[in-house]
């Protein structure tokens, strides 16, 4: 008698059902209910819980689970992943590309951002998570500066899925090379800024490349890239319609090339100090 009544108290706290023999109601209906409401109380779900419970909730909500067209979040125009809200944003991060088999990064609606920063934390296999399919599609802007941990498989997927990018940081990525940089010059004709700062391992061959594709190209950041030469230099300047270029540390720039683009281009401004 004792069991059966433990049972019964069980039943009604898991179930939260009364009497009557009504349905109880599950968690998966709370939460297909959450959906319904407005997007500020969809995404405090991600800030009341940890991220092992949420996604725990994913995982064994079955009808939240495999639903089809389920938009948690919109993601803004400017997303800033390095000015975190500790409840908040540094989660949503989490959940979408740290959290084995989630599917929140599928519910987050990504059309609209032009403008992305990423933590330097960031790893390749977040990157190809995140930049997979057809998000960011309509990206402008893209911060990855000091992403110390991504590599040149990070960089050539941005190139096939972001052809619309118009600024792109790659300071002190220092394990990028020219593979992934000549990806960049060939697919994404738009850009306007690129930041190489600390890219030691860049040569005149990714750089003549962006000579050739980025025509649109206004500020070129080489300093530090120590194997780069008046070649490729002279050729961007000669293409692109550059208003600022930097070569601080590029030892193997030499005066007579400064002296070439000052005389020749007066209203290009060089950063060599």
């Amino acid at each position: 008698m004792a069991s059966g009544s433990t049972k019964a108290q069980q039943t009604d706290h898991e179930g939260g059902g009364g009497g009557g023999g009504s349905a109880p109601t599950t968690l998966a209906h709370v939460l297909l209910i959450l959906k319904f409401l407005p997007r500020k109380f969809c995404h405090s779900l991600v800030s009341f819980t940890s991220v092992p419970q949420t996604s725990r909730l994913l995982i064994t909500c079955t009808e939240l689970y495999t639903a089809k067209k389920v938009v948690l979040q919109k993601l803004p125009v400017v997303c800033d992943k390095l000015v975190f809200d500790p409840f908040r944003e540094f989660k949503l991060y989490r959940l979408t590309v740290r959290v084995p088999n989630s599917r929140w990064f599928e519910w987050l609606d990504t059309s609209g951002v032009e403008e992305l920063k990423l933590p330097t934390s960031v790893k390749d296999e977040e990157m190809l998570i995140m930049f997979s399919g057809e998000r960011f599609s309509e990206l402008r802007t893209l911060n990855l500066w000091c992403c110390f941990n991504i590599t040149d498989a990070s960089v050539l997927e941005v190139a096939r899925r972001c052809s619309n990018l118009q600024t792109l940081n790659l300071c002190r990525c220092s394990n990028i090379t020219d593979a992934s940089v000549l990806e960049v010059a060939r697919r994404c004709s738009n850009l306007q800024t690129l930041n190489l700062w600390g890219c030691s391992n860049i040569t005149d061959a990714s750089v003549l490349e962006v000579a050739r594709g980025c025509s649109n190209l206004q500020t070129l950041n080489l300093s530090g890239c120590r194997n780069i030469t008046d070649t490729s230099v002279l050729e961007v300047a000669r293409r692109c319609s550059n208003q600022t270029f930097y070569l601080i540390g590029c030892s193997n720039i030499t005066s007579a090339c400064k002296n070439i683009l000052r005389q020749s281009h007066p209203k290009l401004r060089l950063r060599d100090w």
